[in-house]
């Protein structure tokens, strides 16, 4: 799961975005493995697709889900990347 927090005012050539990303699991194990492969894909798509630059910023952290069985952590991600043409 991921959910897209903001980022800061963007200039001519660059923009940052900041990704918050959940990884769910049965177990904490589980949940951080899910965690770490999309961070792990946002950072193999530097160069790619105008994104400069990924730079993990918090986590991950213990989130308890309420839902029994069910294990969540997540993380925040900035991504600096090139300002769309408009």
């Amino acid at each position: 799961v991921y959910f897209l927090n903001g980022g800061g005012d963007p200039t001519r050539v660059t923009q940052d975005v900041r990704i918050e990303l959940e990884g769910w699991g049965p177990d904490a194990l589980t949940a951080i493995g899910q965690l770490d492969r999309a961070r792990g894909a946002l950072h193999a798509a530097t160069g790619t697709h105008g994104i400069r630059h990924v730079e993990n910023t918090a986590g991950p952290v213990d989130l308890p889900t309420g839902e029994e069985d069910w294990t969540r952590f997540t993380a925040t991600v900035r991504i600096t990347m090139r300002t769309p043409n408009i």
